[in-house]
């Protein structure tokens, strides 16, 4: 403990720190690194979120506007657990968890086309 009472930096450190906007909670809720974090993450997970939904979007146009997914789905692997993911995600996002990989746009994106977020059964095509 320092002679200030704060363990490694004295008074003078900690009110530079402060005035430098230091973030002192990175991780809490509404903390900066996180939202810089997000953002920084966002293009790269847009992109391959982008080809899942149009993935989605092509199911449903051929299968005359359904968006039932079973595991087994021919020509689009994967799918199904996708579709899964983004409910999970939207609960969570719902909830206020800062860490769910679900954004405002994605939520209006399959909101658009009549996605299911809260479908807790599986249903098999």
């Amino acid at each position: 403990m320092s002679k200030h009472g704060k363990k490694g930096f004295d008074k003078e450190q900690l009110k530079k720190l402060d005035k430098l906007g230091f973030d002192w909670a990175p991780l809490k809720q509404g903390g900066t690194f996180m939202e810089k974090r997000r953002e920084k993450m966002f293009p790269r997970i847009d992109a391959n979120w982008q080809k899942r939904f149009n993935s989605l979007v092509e199911y449903k146009e051929k299968n005359g506007g359904s968006i039932i997914i079973g595991p087994s789905t021919k020509g689009y692997p994967g799918l199904h657990d996708w579709v899964h993911a983004q409910r999970k995600e939207y609960k969570k996002y719902e909830k206020g968890d800062e860490k769910a990989l679900m954004y405002e746009e994605w939520v209006e994106k399959l909101s658009a086309i009549g996605f299911d977020f809260v479908s807790l059964c599986v249903t098999y095509a």
